[in-house]
């Protein structure tokens, strides 16, 4: 008799033990909400129109729609064309990444991040900056950071950088340093 208690009291410490190694399966919890898009295309091309014509084309990898927010987050590689109002394409942005405000009721801006650089080849000229936000009803854009304008005839470097989408007019608002060379330069002092 005192073999089988000692059997039983084994035994259930055994299970009693088995039970304590097993994992309980991890709950998963799913954020819903205006954190999750509505929609994620992939190799997207979007058109930007303002006062019938098309002001600006966005190529992306992967695009997330939030309709809640009138938002997109453009993701993996992004190229717009800018156009000006007669049609021309003036410039091309490269960027790793965007987000566009007003999807669906006119988009009114962009912001631009990650190695963003704006070409200008009617004006011979290139924008490097680590942001840049793009206003569409004016088409210009803001520099964020730090941000370089090369030329033909040099290079300025500073920040508050304000321009023409087409790189056409610009200007700096805080301290510039470069270097620009040419028979037709002229310094405005302010």
């Amino acid at each position: 008799m005192g073999k089988t208690v000692t059997s039983v009291i084994l035994i259930s410490v055994l299970l009693i033990f088995s039970g304590c190694g097993k994992e309980e399966p991890a709950m998963s919890f799913r954020a819903v909400g205006p954190e999750e898009p509505d929609q994620v295309l992939t190799e997207t091309r979007m058109v930007l129109s303002e006062r019938d014509h098309t002001s600006a084309v966005i190529d992306a990898n992967t695009v997330k729609i939030y309709e809640a927010r009138d938002y997109a987050s453009l993701e993996d590689s992004v190229v717009i064309f800018f156009y000006n109002n007669k049609g021309e394409h003036t410039t091309t942005l490269t960027a790793m990444k965007g987000e566009i405000w007003g999807v669906y009721d006119n988009a009114d801006s962009l912001k631009a991040t990650g190695d963003v650089v704006i070409r200008s080849e009617e004006n011979n000229a290139f924008m490097e900056a680590p942001a840049i936000r793009w206003v569409a009803a004016d088409s210009l854009v803001y520099g964020e950071g730090l941000v370089r304008l090369n030329s033909e005839n040099g290079y300025e470097e500073g920040t508050g950088f304000e321009a023409k989408d087409d790189l056409s007019e610009y200007r700096f608002r805080g301290p510039v340093s470069g270097e620009v060379h040419g028979d037709d330069v002229e310094i405005i002092d302010r």
